[in-house]
């Protein structure tokens, strides 16, 4: 068995009176992923930063000591 079209073809494209609220839609899409992108960006720093030198969970270090001041834990050493 065969088939034979008996539509007619459509010779008017479907958008033929859009306005450019497609190309609206397109440029807030694309705008809005920027948005996230830059957020999932700053919110990674945000982590990097609080797990590595200088944020709240980094792993020890200290200030600089003044020449000739004695630590408490030079001198726990040195009655030792």
């Amino acid at each position: 068995m065969s088939q034979v079209n008996v539509n007619t073809p459509n010779t008017v494209p479907p958008n033929d009176n859009d306005n450019g609220g497609s190309a609206v839609a397109a440029g807030i899409n694309m705008v809005t992923v920027l948005i996230l992108i830059a957020v999932a960006i700053v919110i990674i720093l945000g982590l990097i930063w609080l797990f590595t030198g200088s944020g709240v969970f980094a792993h020890g270090g200290s200030a600089p000591v003044p020449a000739g001041t004695i630590t408490a834990h030079a001198s726990a050493t040195a009655t030792k």
